[in-house]
């Protein structure tokens, strides 16, 4: 523990019993050798034990110009809770950003009154800056008990993990960005192969174990080469990018996989989707291909795109299922715009 934390605690540790028996595991936590979103897991479950808070996460802004914040762990109630997103506006936790610790002993609820309802009384709001500067994100602790006597513990605890969970938050974000590249296609922001793949075993598998339906639909535009060849590979990119928009507006739910494998190879698997389901997307994601043109110079290029579809009930393996969306696929081609099933 550093000099700065080891006052820190020193400091409050007198304003509560439960600091003493909490001890231990806090200087644990401070030293953890852990790094990244590891690191974060093990500091905010340490401090809820410290403190005994009914709520403690840890939350980034997703940009400095957007008022949305993504918590990256939660611990609520002595459990871990899912990752989810919220607005700053009219929450206490809009108030750390301005880069001072922030203690509401009491009374949060009238300040808050959505806090009101949950049943929380006091809250604690640490911002975590970046190597820049600037607020990266918070600590929030949220308690139903009034902290009269116990704010300056609470805001103790939470400040001495600062600096390293801000480090830690940092270097969380970045490993995070690093992934998504490598997962992603710079054109059309649609998965890449390698990001599909790795999704897609664990949604197989997902599907197979609970029983559900898994669509799989095979795409390709239709005459590609000769538009790259007539007008330029430069038109066929925004071709490309035209229907990864089409795509992502008709298969726009958290477990739709959309990618582009590679060219004008796009593939996608629907969990719980029916086929008569995916068939129908299908079509909707070809009628607006058609209806949406490129232009190119003076020229307008009206895309078409073909498609097969095929379900995991046929066959439990991925590699399985792709193949025969595949073959779907090219037996469409002879009709260009045709949706067939395998």
């Amino acid at each position: 523990m550093s000099d700065s934390n080891d006052s820190i605690f020193r400091t409050v540790v007198a304003d509560s019993s439960a600091a003493l028996r909490a001890l231990p595991g806090f200087m644990a936590a401070l030293a953890a050798p852990e790094s990244g979103m590891r690191y974060i897991e093990v500091a905010v479950e340490a401090m809820s034990r410290a403190l005994g808070a009914v709520s403690v996460f840890v939350a980034h802004r997703v940009s400095e110009e957007s008022d949305e914040v993504r918590v990256v762990y939660a611990f609520r109630n002595g459990v871990p809770r899912d990752p989810f997103s919220y607005r700053l506006k009219d929450q206490p936790c809009l108030i750390p950003y301005d880069g001072e610790p922030t203690l509401i002993p009491c009374a949060l609820g009238d300040a808050f009154p959505a806090k009101k309802e949950a049943g929380y009384k006091s809250f604690v709001g640490i911002p975590l800056r970046a190597l820049h500067g600037g607020v990266l994100g918070h600590i929030a602790i949220y308690d139903q008990a009034d902290l009269l006597q116990d704010g300056s513990y609470y805001l103790g605890v939470a400040q001495a993990f600062a600096l390293r969970m801000a480090c830690e938050l940092q270097r969380h974000l970045e490993n995070d960005r690093l992934r998504r590249d490598a997962e992603t296609c710079m054109m059309t922001g649609l998965l890449n192969r390698r990001g599909f793949e790795d999704r897609a075993k664990i949604a197989v598998d997902t599907a197979r174990r609970a029983g559900a339906d898994l669509a799989a639909v095979a795409f390709d535009l239709d005459r590609f080469k000769q538009v790259n060849d007539t007008y330029g590979h430069a038109a066929g990119d925004e071709l490309l990018i035209g229907f990864a928009s089409c795509l992502g507006a008709c298969f726009h739910r958290d477990t739709d996989l959309v990618a582009r494998l590679g060219g004008d190879e796009f593939f996608l698997l629907a969990a719980a989707t029916p086929e008569h389901e995916a068939r129908r997307l299908a079509e909707e994601v070809r009628l607006m291909f058609e209806a949406s043109p490129v232009h190119a110079g003076s020229e307008t290029i009206f895309g078409t795109c073909s498609f097969g579809v095929a379900m995991l009930d046929q066959d439990p393996a991925l590699s399985g299922l792709l193949e025969r969306a595949d073959q779907a696929l090219y037996e469409s081609k002879a009709a260009r715009h045709a949706v067939r099933e395998s």
